[in-house]
C-alpha cells in the first residue's frame, strides 16, 4: 500500500465516522430523528428529485430533518393525531372529579356531564327552553 492510497483510505474512514457521529448527534437532539427521516424524506425526494442530490453532497442531517417535518404527510398525520389527544385529554378531565369545595355547587364540569347523559330530546328541549321558544 502506497502513502497515496493510505491517505484516501484513512479519509474515506474518518468520513465515514464523521457521518455517523453526525447523525448520532441528530439522534440525540431529535429522539423521532430516524423514524421522521426514513418516513417521510423519501416522499420530499419523490416531488422534488434535485434534493436528494444537493443532501448527498452537503450531508446536511439537520436540513434533511426539516425538510422531512415540513412534508405534507407529516403535517396531516401530526394534525391529527393531535386532535385526537386533545379531544382525549377533554373527556378525561370533563369526567374527572372537582375539588372539596366545589361539592354541591353547580360547576361547569358537573354541568358537562349532566349535557353528556341526556337523549337528543331532551337536549332540544333544554336549548329551546334556554333560547325562550
Amino acid at each position: 500500500m502506497t502513502v497515496g492510497e493510505f491517505k484516501k483510505h484513512t479519509s474515506r474512514i474518518a468520513n465515514q465516522f464523521q457521518m455517523t457521529l453526525e447523525e448520532l448527534r441528530m439522534t440525540q437532539k431529535h429522539p423521532d430523528y430516524q423514524e421522521v427521516v426514513t418516513k417521510y424524506l423519501p416522499e420530499v425526494f419523490k416531488t422534488n428529485p434535485t434534493l436528494r442530490e444537493s443532501l448527498q453532497k452537503t450531508q446536511d442531517y439537520e436540513l434533511a430533518y426539516h425538510l422531512a417535518k415540513n412534508s405534507d404527510g407529516y403535517r396531516n398525520i401530526s394534525q391529527k393525531s393531535q386532535r385526537n389527544e386533545d379531544a382525549e385529554r377533554i373527556i378525561r378531565n370533563s369526567q374527572q372529579t372537582g375539588s372539596l369545595s366545589s361539592m354541591g355547587a353547580s360547576t361547569p364540569v358537573s354541568q358537562a356531564k349532566r349535557y353528556k347523559d341526556m337523549s337528543d330530546e331532551e337536549f332540544r328541549n333544554l336549548s329551546a327552553r334556554n333560547a325562550g321558544n
